[in-house]
């Protein structure tokens, strides 16, 4: 963390030096959290909000209003749009077109400048993350349901599915009343999964990712075998008995 201060502040330092500090959009992020601890476990590999939500910061005193919190999900491939749209640069975002032609080419983000002004919410069903490949691989799609007269980005649900082809397995959670995970859903809302996996496949289709889908147009799948225990080393045992991979039942709480 420390080295991390000392290099944005040195980049702060330059743009200060030049003076284009407030008319200069940064955003710090990064590519995926950790799991320290969380669910008993720790690393990167799945998709529990410690190990896939990240933080997204933007200063741009010129532009953007200062001390705003936005609770709109929202994607790191966003961020390539937004400089863009910072720049002045008009840019058409392959969500905006849900019937684009299969092997159109377009920006998978979106422009979150409205967004980070206004609150405004992102313009598209959900969000799509992948992970791993073969057994290993896995899909979530994030989204909100029902924006309340709580103001703009809030929601009454926040959901997440998870789609684990190791055995074709899904977890579903509402991180609205369920921010730690504990509740998987997917047992008992049957016809949100559909849902939600209906939209991953869709979005595989339209991102020309043939190879995450089976012959019938679903996620694909492969027959259950659990995860060797050294993948995640034998002194942690609450989590291979909490984590999906290494059960072919998931346990109702994690």
């Amino acid at each position: 963390m420390e080295q991390i201060d000392e290099g944005i502040g040195a980049i702060v330092r330059a743009l200060r030096d030049g003076g284009i500090l407030d008319n200069t959009l940064i955003v710090i992020s990064a590519d995926h959290g950790e799991l320290l601890g969380d669910h008993g476990g720790w690393g990167k590999r799945s998709f529990y909000e410690g190990s896939v939500t990240v933080p997204l910061l933007m200063h741009w005193p010129a532009g953007l209003p200062g001390g705003a919190i936005r609770q709109a999900p929202v994607s790191t491939v966003d961020v390539f749009p937004t400089f863009l749209a910072a720049a002045g640069i008009q840019v058409t975002s392959s969500a905006n077109l849900p019937d684009a032609p299969k092997g159109w080419v377009g920006l998978d983000g979106l422009n979150l400048l409205p967004a980070a002004r206004d609150g405004a919410l992102p313009d598209r069903p959900g969000i799509a993350a992948e992970y791993g490949s073969g057994r290993t691989f896995k899909l979530m799609w994030r989204w909100d349901e029902t924006a309340p007269s709580g103001g703009p980005g809030s929601a009454d649900h926040r959901w997440k599915y998870v789609w684990l082809a190791n055995g074709g397995r899904e977890q579903l959670f509402d991180l609205a009343a369920d921010p730690e995970e504990r509740q998987n859903l997917a047992s008992t809302d049957t016809g949100r999964c559909r849902q939600a996996h209906d939209a991953l496949a869709h979005w595989c289709t339209q991102t020309d990712f043939d190879n995450a889908l089976d012959t019938d147009g679903r996620l694909i799948s492969v027959p259950f075998e659990p995860f060797p225990l050294g993948q995640v080393k034998e002194r942690q045992p609450a989590w291979v008995s909490r984590d999906p991979d290494f059960n072919a039942e998931p346990a109702a709480t994690a």
